[in-house]
């Protein structure tokens, strides 16, 4: 075989994969892009709610509602309510609640940012980025495959660089997220995203009779 032929056996080989890889990373943008359209579109939402459950806390479940600028996070024990936090974006009242004990805190905070929302915030943000630039670098750093996780079709990201053993589910109908593996016994799901079902008496501020109420402001 000649010297030339060889080369340009090597050129195609090297131009189909180059092909290939461009086809992976466009591939890959493109569901990046569709899932971050959809965090977009609930978190910028004036209306929308989630569950939140961690695999370490068992079976604590944190119910999260958003309205109009009021959140409330319910944390539950099977089924019954351990504690509410409440804030208002407008008055800057935020209220905790331990309905175990039957107290409650009242405070005013310019910086109060829910729990559970600024998890959901921080894990989204960090794998689905508002800027172009930034999603193609996910694209090139991560991979993107199909499974299924309890019973759902998932788009599955995972980097190949920097905490190789975190673990992201979306949901491939609904592009939102199910589930996020960080490690091997640390995975948090998310279910039950909803807009524009929380009413405003849902989110309306607690009534604190007979509670034993601390003010802290």
């Amino acid at each position: 075989m000649g010297k030339k032929k060889v080369l340009m056996i090597v050129g195609i080989i090297i131009l189909l994969l180059l092909i290939i890889f461009i086809i992976s990373v466009a591939r890959k943008y493109i569901i990046i892009n569709k899932l971050a359209k959809t965090k977009e579109e609930f978190l910028s939402s004036s209306n929308y709610s989630y569950s939140f459950i961690s695999d370490s806390t068992g079976n604590v479940v944190c119910e999260y509602l958003y309205k109009d600028g009021k959140s409330m996070e319910i944390w539950k024990t099977n089924d019954n309510v351990d504690n509410i936090i409440w804030y208002d974006e407008t008055t800057k009242e935020h209220i905790s609640i331990n309905a175990k004990t039957s107290t409650a805190i009242v405070s005013h905070s310019e910086t109060y940012e829910a729990f559970p929302d600024s998890v959901a915030n921080t894990i989204l943000s960090s794998v689905l980025p508002d800027k172009a630039m930034d999603k193609m670098k996910i694209a090139l750093t991560f991979s993107i495959s199909t499974k299924e996780f309890d019973g759902e079709k998932c788009y599955v990201l995972q980097p190949f660089t920097g905490i190789v053993s975190n673990t992201y589910y979306f949901n491939k109908e609904n592009r939102t997220m199910s589930k996020t593996s960080m490690g091997e016994n640390n995975n948090i799901r998310f279910e039950n995203w909803a807009l524009n079902q929380v009413t405003d008496d849902v989110v309306s501020r607690p009534d604190l009779n007979g509670y034993v109420v601390t003010f802290n402001d």
